[in-house]
C-alpha cells in the first residue's frame, strides 16, 4: 500500500470530521467570477497581444495570424471560460511557426500550451526563441511576462536535468520578479490579480533554494496582506513537493519527507490566514484541498470541506473541481465510487451556462487511468451520462469549442465499439482532435482510425 494512502486513511480516522455537503451550491445565487475573470483577460491580453501589435509592423506577413493565435493563448493563460478549444489555438500556433513566424512570444505560446498537457519534449523546442526574444534584457514585454516565461523554460530544464547550470536561469527569474513587484504592481482587484499574476510563476519543478528567494521577494515587497499570505502559501506547497519530488512514494528520501512535512505545514499556516482573511474568495481553500490530499489537513477538516468552501466563495472556480477531482483517484486513496459521485455532482447542477458540469470530465479521465478504459465505460449508465453531457456541452457550444466535447464523445464510442457514432464523429470532425481531451482520456488516436476502417470492412464499404 502507498505511503500517502496510509497517511491519508490515518487522518480520517483520528480528526473529528465535519459531515460532507451532499450536493455543489448551484442554485441561481450561487456567486461566479465572471468580473474578476473578464478583467484579468484583459491583464493578460494588455501585456502579450497589445505588446506583440504594438512592436510588429502592420506588413508582417505572420501579424494577423499570430494575434488571433496569441488571442487564443491568452484566455488560457487567464483561465477564460470563453478560450478556444485547446486543439484549435495549439494548431495556430503550430501553423505560424511552420510558416516561418520567429517571434518568442508566439513560440513561447506554443510551448507553454503544450506544456499544459505534459508534452515536454515538444515543447522545449519552442521555448530556446522565446529565451533569446521575450526573456532577454529590454524585452518590450512586461517584467512578469518574461518572469513567467523564463520560470516555465528553467523549471523544465532543472526538472529533466538537474545539472548545475540549469539553476542559473533561477537568478534572472528572481530578478525580473523583483522589477515587477517594485516598479510594475497593479492590483486592480484587491490583490486577486496580484495572487493571479505571480502564482504560475512558481512551479515545483525548480529547485528549493529559488522558491525560497522568490519567497522571500513576495514577502519584502508585497503590502497587500491576502496577496501576501496567500502566495507565501503556493511558495511553501511548491517547495513542498520540490522536496519529496514527484516520483512514487517508496523513491522519496528521508530528508525529503520531512522536507515535505515542514513545508506543507507552513503552507497551511499561511493559507489559513488567507482564508480567515478573504473567505469570499476561493484561491486559499482551493490551495488547501491539495494540502488536506497530502495528509495536513487543518485540524477538523477535510479536502471536502475547503472544496466546500471554494465553491461557496465561487461556484465556477474551476482548479477546485480539479483539486478535489484528483483527491478522489484511486492513487489518492479514493475510489470508483467516490468519483461517480462527484461527476453526478457536478452533472446534477445543471449549471450549462457554466463549465461546472463539464467537470465531470475531471473524475472520468481518473478513473480511466486508474481502472483503464474497459473497465469505466463498460457502465452503461456512466456511458449515458458522459454522452449526454458531452452532446449538450457540443449543441450549445461557439464553433471554436465544439472540439472538445466532440473529442470526447468520439472517444468513449471507440471504448464501448459503437463504431457507427464513432465514424459519424470523426468525419465531421474531418480528424481534428481536441489535444487536451486527447491527453485528458490518454487515446490512441490511430487505433480508433483504424477500429472506424474494420469497422467499414465488416459493413462492405
Amino acid at each position: 500500500m502507498y505511503f500517502w494512502t496510509v497517511v491519508v486513511v490515518a487522518a480520517a480516522l483520528i480528526a473529528p470530521l465535519p459531515p460532507a455537503q451532499a450536493q455543489i451550491p448551484a442554485g441561481p445565487e450561487a456567486p461566479l467570477g465572471n468580473e474578476f475573470r473578464a478583467a484579468q483577460l484583459d491583464d493578460v491580453l494588455a501585456r502579450t497581444v497589445e505588446v506583440y501589435k504594438r512592436i510588429t509592423p502592420h506588413d508582417d506577413a505572420h501579424r494577423e495570424q499570430a494575434i488571433e493565435f496569441l488571442t487564443g493563448a491568452a484566455h488560457w493563460l487567464a483561465g477564460s471560460h470563453d478560450r478556444p478549444d485547446m486543439g484549435v489555438v495549439i494548431d495556430q500556433g503550430l501553423e505560424l511557426a511552420s510558416a516561418g513566424c520567429t517571434d518568442g512570444l508566439v513560440h513561447w505560446a506554443i510551448g507553454y500550451l503544450i506544456d499544459l498537457h505534459n508534452h515536454w519534449e515538444p515543447a522545449e523546442a519552442y521555448w530556446y526563441e522565446a529565451f533569446r526574444k521575450v526573456v532577454m534584457d529590454g524585452s518590450p514585454y512586461s517584467l512578469r511576462t518574461r518572469a513567467h516565461a523564463l520560470s516555465v523554460m528553467a523549471g523544465w530544464t532543472y526538472h529533466n536535468d538537474g545539472a548545475e547550470e540549469s539553476r542559473s536561469p533561477w537568478d534572472s527569474v528572481a530578478n525580473l520578479l523583483a522589477g515587477h513587484l517594485r516598479h510594475e504592481q497593479n492590483d486592480g482587484s484587491n490583490g486577486r490579480m496580484l495572487h493571479a499574476a505571480i502564482a504560475p510563476i512558481f512551479t515545483s519543478a525548480s529547485p528549493v533554494d529559488a522558491l525560497q528567494k522568490m519567497a522571500d521577494l513576495v514577502k519584502e515587497h508585497i503590502a497587500d496582506e491576502w496577496a501576501r499570505e496567500s502566495l507565501l502559501g503556493v511558495a511553501e506547497l511548491t517547495m513542498a513537493w520540490s522536496m519529496r519530488g514527484h516520483g512514487d512514494a517508496d523513491s522519496v528520501s528521508l530528508a525529503g519527507w520531512r522536507g515535505f512535512r515542514k513545508h506543507l505545514l507552513a503552507a497551511q499556516t499561511h493559507l489559513l490566514k488567507a482564508y480567515e482573511l478573504a473567505p469570499d474568495r476561493p484561491e486559499a481553500a482551493t490551495y488547501l484541498i491539495a494540502v488536506s490530499r497530502a495528509g495536513y489537513a487543518p485540524p477538523g477538516t477535510t479536502a471536502r470541506h475547503w472544496f466546500d468552501r471554494a465553491v461557496q466563495a465561487e461556484f465556477d472556480y474551476l482548479p477546485a473541481y480539479e483539486q478535489y477531482a484528483t483527491t478522489l483517484s484511486l492513487r489518492w486513496g479514493g475510489s470508483e465510487a467516490a468519483l461517480d459521485g462527484f461527476a453526478n455532482e457536478c452533472i446534477d447542477t445543471a449549471r450549462y451556462d457554466t463549465r461546472v458540469p463539464l467537470m465531470a470530465l475531471e473524475a472520468y479521465a481518473f478513473m480511466e487511468r486508474d481502472l483503464g478504459p474497459q473497465a469505466v465505460w463498460s457502465d452503461e449508465l456512466r456511458y449515458d451520462n458522459a454522452m449526454q453531457l458531452f452532446r449538450r456541452y457540443a449543441e450549445q457550444a461557439s464553433q471554436e469549442q465544439k472540439m472538445a466535447p466532440r473529442s470526447a464523445m468520439l472517444f468513449l464510442a471507440s471504448h464501448v465499439g459503437d463504431w457507427a457514432l464513432a465514424e459519424r464523429l470523426d468525419a465531421e470532425m474531418d480528424g481534428r482532435i481536441d489535444r487536451y481531451i486527447r491527453w485528458k482520456f490518454q487515446v490512441d488516436y490511430p487505433a480508433i482510425k483504424e477500429g472506424i476502417a474494420a469497422y467499414r470492412q465488416r459493413r462492405g464499404d
